[in-house]
């Protein structure tokens, strides 16, 4: 039994949210039926699992391991640079 069918018996002394209900399209019954989901999920799944997936963005590119690898040396050895040039400009400024 779907979610949307057990909120609608729950609610059928109320004649206005029955009419509307009744006025939903296929895509908006499932919508609501996602939105119940969030609200009232179920016990036995893990908390950390019962948030609905809101990533429905596509994917910007491949995976390059090697580029993001070579990014991470190159930003690593440009931080340790700036790092050891402070080093070398502060006991010059306490002279």
């Amino acid at each position: 039994m779907s979610r949307v069918a057990k909120y609608r018996r729950q609610v059928s002394e109320d004649p206005d949210i029955d009419s509307l209900l009744e006025t939903l399209s296929p895509e908006e019954m499932e919508e609501l039926e996602k939105e119940l989901d969030v609200v009232d999920p179920d016990g036995s799944v893990p908390v950390g699992l019962r948030q609905r997936n809101q990533t429905e963005k596509q994917s910007t590119g491949v995976y390059n391991r090697e580029a993001m690898l070579n990014f991470c040396e190159k930003e690593t050895k440009k931080l340790m640079q700036r790092e050891m040039s402070m080093d070398v400009e502060v006991p010059k400024l306490l002279q």
